[in-house]
């Protein structure tokens, strides 16, 4: 009775150190890109308006807790028919998980390791960064540009296909503040589909 005491104890010690070296973490970064229509107006010196349905954008985002990640972004809206970069933006930016969080991992030594793979994910963000428009074209090879503050909001759903790939659809809404020779007012609308990749 005394050694199959010992021999119990011993077995629940060993499960016990085994489960201490397991690890709950997650996918600490991920990639969007996005590709969609780009459209706002600006007003002051000059007043016009601008649409691009072709825009490309880029975003690297890095958790900082489960629900919560800080992006830096860059959006390029290239009108193809002109040939002109209408409007560009670089920024930062920060991302709250609503109902769900980043993928997660139970990983123990040299073990099997388990995923949690939420199907739909949902978020908000805030982002603010520099943003450079084309407020009047003079010629094919001359026009005047504005550079502005950009700060304003967004909201997003992922559906996650897999571990590491997921489909987007993002809207966002920005307003800016002209700084340059040429000061204008404006806002934008920002309707984005694509995917994203945790790296």
């Amino acid at each position: 009775m005394r050694l199959s005491g010992i021999a119990v104890l011993a077995l629940g010690l060993t499960v016990g150190c085994s489960g201490a070296h397991a690890e709950e973490r997650g996918k600490e970064s991920q990639f969007h890109f996005r590709v969609g229509k780009v459209s706002g107006s600006y007003s002051g010196p000059v007043s016009g308006t601008f649409s691009v349905s072709n825009s490309l954008d880029f975003e690297g985002e890095f958790f900082t807790a489960p629900k919560t990640s800080w992006t830096f972004r860059s959006i390029l809206a290239h009108d193809l028919s002109a040939g002109r970069m209408m409007y560009a933006y670089a920024g930062v930016g920060h991302n709250w998980y609503l109902w769900s969080d980043r993928v997660k991992m139970d990983a123990p030594d040299g073990a099997t390791s388990f995923s949690s793979i939420p199907r739909w994910r949902y978020y908000i963000g805030a982002d603010i960064g520099i943003s450079q428009a084309i407020v009047y074209t003079y010629s094919p090879v001359l026009q005047a540009v504005s550079v502005l503050i950009d700060f304003g909001g967004h909201c997003a759903v992922i559906y996650q296909v897999n571990r590491s790939f997921g489909i987007e659809g993002q809207f966002g809404y920005t307003m800016g503040f002209g700084f340059s020779s040429v000061s204008v007012g404006a806002t934008t609308n920002r309707f984005l589909f694509g995917v994203s990749y945790y790296l």
